[in-house]
This record gives C-alpha cells, structure tokens and sequence, in this order.
C-alpha cells in the first residue's frame, strides 16, 4: 500500500462472507478513483464480476457495500456520512441510503473505509469490527430486539458505552420492504429496503470500536482552512435556521414562513390548512417536550431535537429524529394534527427499523383506500383507517414492522401492495420507479420535482432535487452556472434540467467524500462547493485535485447508477415521469393555489436533462460517447452487450 493513502483513507477494505464465516481484509487502492463512500461502494456493486443480472436483493448472493469518504472522521464540518449501496428490495435498481451520526467516523477509526458483506448466516449474527479486525458473532439473543435494545445489549455484552451500532429492528427482519438500518437509536440509512437486506442475510447489526488516527497530510494547512469554513456555516442565515429550529422548523409544516407546501392526504394535495398545521408546527414540540438538541460527529449546526413525553397515552417516552419527513409522513400526509400520535409514531419507526417516508407512503395508500371502500373494516382487524385517526396510524406501524395482519399486506412496499390489492388502487399508489415517495412542493417548485422523479434511487430529493428555487439567486450568477435566468423561479421549466444534472454529479461527490448535505451549496451557495471539496481533499489525502475532476468523478459515479437500474431494472424514460396526481390534482390553497406539473412543460425539462448528461431524450438510455467520454469502458461494455446502449 502507498504511503499516500495513509492520508484521509484507512486504506482497508473488509470483505465478509456470511455463508462462509469468513472476513478478509483487502487494501483500498484499486478502488479509489471513485474517492470513497457512495462512489466506491456503488461500482463494487455495479461490477459484474460480484453481482449478476439474475440475483435479486434478497438472495444471499447479493452484495451490501457499507462506505465512507476521505473527509470523514476529519472534523472537516458535517464530515460524518455513512454510504450503503445494495440492489433496491422496491425498484430491482441501485439503492444508495446515506445516514450521519458517528458511524462513519468509528469506521475509519477502526481502520476501514469499506464493509462489503455477501452470503447468509445459518444463523442470527453481528459483526463486530475493532481496530482494523473483524469476528462475525451470535446474535441470537439479539434476534427479535429492537433497534434501541439491539445497541444496549451488545454495548452491555462488550462493556463498552461507546461501540457505535448499525442494526436492523423487527421489520428488517421480517424482510419489509420499508426496512431500514438505524445508526445511533435515531438515524436511518432508509432507502430501498436496505434494512430487509440485512434481514435476509440474519445479519442483526455492525458495532465499530476503534483508536486508530485518521491521518491528514497538511494537519496546519488543513485546520486553518477548516476554521474559514466552519465560520462560513456559523455565517449562513440557512445553517442558522438549522441550528435554531431543525429540519422540522426549517421546512416542516410549512417552514419558518408557513409557505412551503406539504404532501397532504396522500398527495392529493399540498395545502394543509393554518387551522391544522399548527397543531405540528416545531415550536409545540419545542416548547411541550423539548429536552435538548443532538448533533452528528463533527456537525456545527445540531439539527436534531430531543424530546421527552412525560405520560399520557404514549409516555413516558423520550426520542429524537423528529424531522420534516416525519411531521409530513404521519401528519399532513394522513391529516392527523395529534403531536402526540407523531411522537410516539416517530418513536416507532427507529424501534423498529423502519423508513419514515416508505411507511409514510404506504399508509397514505391504505388510508385512501380505506376511504374508497376498497379495504374494510374486516380486512384491517377493525382498525378505522381514517384520515387523522392517530391511534389507528401508531397501531399501523407495529403491524407493518411485524407483517401481522393488514401489516403484511402493506409490508410488501407500495407498488407491490397496491399490485397485490388491484381494484385500480394503482392510481394512487404514490411511488416513483417502485419506491415510496413522502414529498412536498412537487407542484409548485418544478425543478424540486424533476430531481424527485429522476433519482436513480426511485422517489427521493435528496440526489438532483435543488433548494435554488427557495434560496434564490442572483440572476448573472445563475446564467453564469446554469444558463438561465430562471433557475431559481419556481414556476419555471426553464434551465431546470442543467440544475438537476449538476446537483446529480455534485452530491455523488459529497456523498463520497463522507460529508452532510447541510453544509454544502445545496442549502446555501456559499457553503461547501466543489472548489472547497478540491482543497480539503488536497490537505486532507496531499492528491492534487480540481472542482472540475471532481465533477468528472461524480458524473461518473452518477452514470455507474443510470447504468445498473437500465441493466437489472429496465427503467427507460417513462419511470421518470411523475404519477398522473401532481399533473391532474393542482394544489387547492395557499401562496401556490392551482399549481401543478404541466405535461408539456415537465416533459421539456426532461429533454433538457437528458441531454446534460448526454443521453438519449428518446429511451433515457445512455450514449456511447457520453461513457467514452467518462472512460466508463466496463459499463460501456456491459450496456452494449444488453443492447441497451445508444450508439
């Protein structure tokens, strides 16, 4: 191994064999164009020789790659992202799920970047990763815990308050396709089942422990830089908002203003009117049964609340990991204005392991079918699926996680339960490529939709979604990056398809670096960009870089995942269409009354983005001089041979 990647990186990939009982351990090298994290572990499992077309997400075959970046563990602001790619349990696609706390960190301290994990155990294990060694152990007592008792035990077990633990609850194990890994009792690498993946290979939880150095190669250069930067985000009226109110305050029932709209009764809508939304909003929470803020490793803004529910019907209770998504998922979604309920709900979904938007989903369909006569009371063991009925909403979510009666339906995932149902509950099945969407303002901010309906994880905005429609921007520096004028309008198609691309290729970048969203440009323009990434990554690993190569690099890893959903999915360009409600169903009140997605305009701003990245506006699929041009001569190779590529 070279001295060089000493610096930044661990320089230890561990590869485990759960059918064998085996870990070894590998040098990173080999894999470090694509820089760490996301990017590293989306081409182990895109590369054919360790995963075939024909092997599905819960087959022991199946690859699970567990990353982080270069900056992680650093002190570098937000540096403390975890990377888990495996193939989607909902979409047959790539799944990449990306989670803070200070799992990424202890990775690194134990002297690795990347766990990949393949096989099945014949029975419940945990691995258990210490200072650059590996032991696959029993779990059996852990089989059946939830996450929250998972991590006490194994802490008890080791005697050691300060093991950091990645485990799956009852859903993961149940194989629900809303199945999540929870990190640190309240952070979830939700996306694509990823929880059930662990299921399926009886693997219950990783607990990291190390003292190992992360080793920087201009440690004066590197903390001078830092501190400019981490001024920077004490500087940002956006961070500020942050570390104030939250997620939840920040964007959750209608944000710091009241005028961001929110997904509402299944996406019928997004107004929730004043006279409810209040009942949600983050000061109740704040002011009732706020005990604290909670922040990530190395994080300058603590998003995350703590609260305690003395009594009542759902206390004692303390949690943390009230978000937007959550407010959103088990309020205005399902019309329930019982805090309360949503707390405990909250509650809930991180005991279990469950993804707050894919269960969010779910329930929304169910609820409306329930309103539709479509599901009965006979069907749902006498719960009242009614809108707002928070009882029936915290009941919901244990029989999901257990697959016990309704639960088992709904546990399939969305579009599988809505197959499973038929009655044309299809219609209203909010998914996007299979996977569950729990969103807002898709109506009303169009270049926000595109990057939803686009990601190549399924539903999602956290890929090319951009927050320039609501921070604005000067209009020469928006022509200047974009192209147009109108880039930070959100009425307008115009130049929103050259957002979307970039902020695909940018965030590949920051999720393999190792680095939270929340400190970069996508939240405010003078935060993180490409040109700081470039100089943190020369202090940091001493390997010159630029804005530009990096760029290259996350357009690289952006198309590694075009390739795999056009290869083991089939997606073309109808899976990036939006579900026929946000073109039909506009938004009935508010600051956006009577907005919604335009075919014509939706589907313009499509072209405009498939030709940014250089593919075709016909299939979607990708082009021979775009792989070319990205030296992706594999992926070329493997597209062409499926005849799925664009001459």
């Amino acid at each position: 191994m070279k001295d060089q990647y000493h610096y930044g990186w661990a320089g230890k990939l561990l590869r485990v064999n759960l059918s064998e009982r085996t870990c070894k351990i590998e040098a990173i090298d080999p894999y470090l164009p694509f820089i760490g994290g996301r990017g590293i572990s989306d081409w182990i499992v895109f590369n054919f020789n360790e995963q075939s077309s024909d092997v599905k997400a819960l087959d022991p075959p199946s690859v699970i790659a567990i990353g982080t970046g270069p900056l992680a563990g650093t002190l570098v602001p937000g540096g403390c992202r975890t990377n888990i790619s495996s193939k989607s349990v909902v979409t047959g696609g790539i799944s990449t799920s990306n989670v803070g706390g200070h799992l990424a960190a202890e990775m690194k301290f134990a002297g690795f970047d990347q766990i990949v994990i393949q096989g099945k155990a014949a029975e419940p294990v945990y691995l258990l990763i210490q200072n650059g060694r590996a032991e696959i152990r029993d779990g059996r007592d852990l089989w059946g815990q939830t996450t929250w008792k998972t991590e006490e035990i194994i802490r008890g077990e080791l005697h050691d308050d300060g093991i950091r633990v990645a485990c799956i609850g009852p859903a993961g194990e149940h194989l629900c396709a809303e199945a999540c890994v929870i990190v640190d009792r309240g952070r979830a690498a939700g996306w694509g089942g990823c929880g059930a993946v662990f299921g399926s290979k009886n693997l219950k939880a990783i607990a990291v422990r190390g003292n190992m150095p992360v080793r920087i190669a201009d440690p004066d250069g590197f903390w001078a830089y830092n501190l400019e930067l981490l001024n920077r985000v004490n500087r940002s009226r956006a961070s500020g908002i942050l570390t104030r109110y939250g997620t939840h305050g920040a964007y959750g029932v209608g944000g710091p203003d009241g005028r961001t709209p929110q997904g509402v009764r299944n996406h019928r809508d997004e107004y929730w009117p004043a006279d409810k939304g209040m009942y949600l909003r983050e000061v109740v929470f704040r002011e009732k049964w706020e005990t604290g803020r909670a922040a990530c490793f190395a994080c300058p803004s603590a998003c995350t609340h703590l609260y305690h529910l003395p009594g009542g019907k759902y206390g004692p209770l303390t949690l943390e990991g009230v978000h937007t998504n959550t407010v959103r998922a088990l309020g205005s979604n399902l019309d329930i204005t019982d805090a309360e309920a949503v707390l405990r709900g909250q509650a809930l979904i991180n005991q279990m392991g469950l993804n707050t938007d894919g269960v969010g989903s779910v329930m929304g369909w169910a609820f409306e079918a329930y309103e539709r006569g479509l599901l009965t009371k006979e069907d749902t063991g006498g719960l009242e699926l009614t809108w707002g009925n928070g009882e029936a909403m915290v009941k919901l979510l244990e029989q999901i996680a257990y697959r016990r009666g309704i639960g088992d339906l709904l546990a399939k995932g969305v579009k599988e339960a809505a197959r499973t149902l038929g009655q044309g509950s299809e219609e209203f099945a909010m998914h996007v490529k299979g996977q569950e969407m729990n969103e807002q303002s898709v109506r009303s901010h169009k270049g926000w939709a595109l990057g939803i309906f686009t990601s190549t994880r399924g539903s999602g905005h956290l890929n090319g979604a951009s927050l320039i429609e609501r921070l604005g921007m000067d209009k020469e520096k928006a022509k200047s990056l974009f192209g147009s004028e109108a880039v930070s309008r959100p009425e307008a198609y115009e130049g929103k398809g050259v957002v979307t691309a970039w902020f695909e290729n940018f965030k590949a970048v920051v999720d393999s670096m190792g680095v939270c969203y929340y400190c970069t440009t996508w939240i405010d323009m003078d935060l993180l960009g490409l040109d700081e990434m470039a100089n943190l990554f020369q202090l940091v690993t001493g390997q010159k870089t630029s804005a530009q190569e990096l760029f290259w690099v996350g357009e690289r890893i952006y198309n590694i995942e075009k390739a795999f959903n056009t290869l083991h999915a089939g997606f073309t360009r109808k899976d990036d269409l939006p579900p026929k409600r946000f073109m039909e169903m506009p938004i009935s009140g508010g600051p956006y009354a009577g907005a919604r997605l335009e075919p014509e305009g939706y589907n313009r701003m499509l072209d405009d983005y498939y030709r940014t990245h250089g593919w075709d506006p016909v299939t979607s699929w990708q082009t021979s001089g775009c792989l070319d041009r990205l030296g992706l001569d594999e992926v070329k190779r493997q597209l062409a041979q499926a005849k799925r590529l664009k001459e």
